[in-house]
């Protein structure tokens, strides 16, 4: 399972979307702990929140655990509170691999075929010459796409789209290979991230079925109200715990 984290916090914070560094590190030492989970599980990172820089490299350098960033091209160096490129550029340095997460962190799938492309070429464009690495992966803003959003990727260079499905299989569609990742959120204790692991290969697990309520959810009420639903949530610090938010939704 690859887990993904947002903001990683010195203290406890509203947002749904955090993570405090002792939270982090434990996390990190309960995944080297267990010889199944050390195999399999990786840890991604989506935005390019500065705390990423300050506050978990140094957890994942201690812990000799390499990370996965997938970066909002255009925030770098033009929205507070995100990295530099010098930032980016010694995260890749010490050998953590950074990936795109689009331009502006617009839904894919509200895109116009324009705007689509302009989304996905210039966020790959922008972090290949700023970087000078290769960048063939992306994950998707806000969880979302489809069909349509998994050919465009491949015909911009993409190879890899990463999802906000924790239980997906590994699949080739539209020209690229699509998988799956866990959202860490600031309820995702110890024990709650180990049970999530251990839901990867139990069908009926608590985590799974709250996880599918939650698409349901998502599916009645539309992608544009469902998401205007968690940015509330998420932005104001309040649990959408009652619609089937758990460890593995969107982001």
């Amino acid at each position: 399972m690859i887990l993904t984290y947002h903001e990683i916090n010195s203290t406890s914070s509203p947002y749904v979307y955090s993570a405090t560094v002792p939270e982090l590190r434990e996390h990190v030492q309960l995944i080297r702990s267990f010889s199944n989970f050390a195999r399999s599980t990786r840890i991604s990172f989506d935005d390019g929140h500065l705390s990423q820089f300050t506050q978990a490299l140094p957890v994942l350098e201690k812990e000799h655990h390499r990370g996965m960033f997938f970066i909002t091209a255009g925030w770098i160096g033009s929205r507070a509170g995100y990295m530099s490129w010098s930032q980016l550029r010694e995260l890749a340095a010490l050998g953590h691999e950074v990936q795109a997460h689009g331009l502006t962190h617009a839904l894919l799938t509200q895109c116009t075929p324009e705007q689509l492309a302009t989304e996905l070429r210039n966020s790959r464009q922008c972090l290949q010459d700023r970087l000078g690495l290769p960048v063939n992966a992306i994950s998707m803003p806000g969880g979302r796409w489809n069909a349509r959003v998994l050919e465009a990727c491949a015909q911009e260079g993409y190879r890899t789209v990463y999802t906000s499905h924790p239980y997906m299989k590994t699949k080739f569609a539209g020209g690229v290979t699509v998988i799956g990742r866990a959202m860490v959120r600031r309820s995702t204790t110890a024990p709650k991230l180990l049970a999530l692991l251990h839901s990867e290969k139990e069908i009926w697990s608590r985590e799974r079925i709250q996880f599918h309520l939650k698409h349901g959810l998502r599916s009645t009420l539309g992608d544009g109200l469902y998401h205007r639903l968690w940015r509330w949530a998420g932005n104001s610090g309040q649990s959408l715990a009652a619609y089937g938010d758990i460890p593995g939704g969107s982001e």
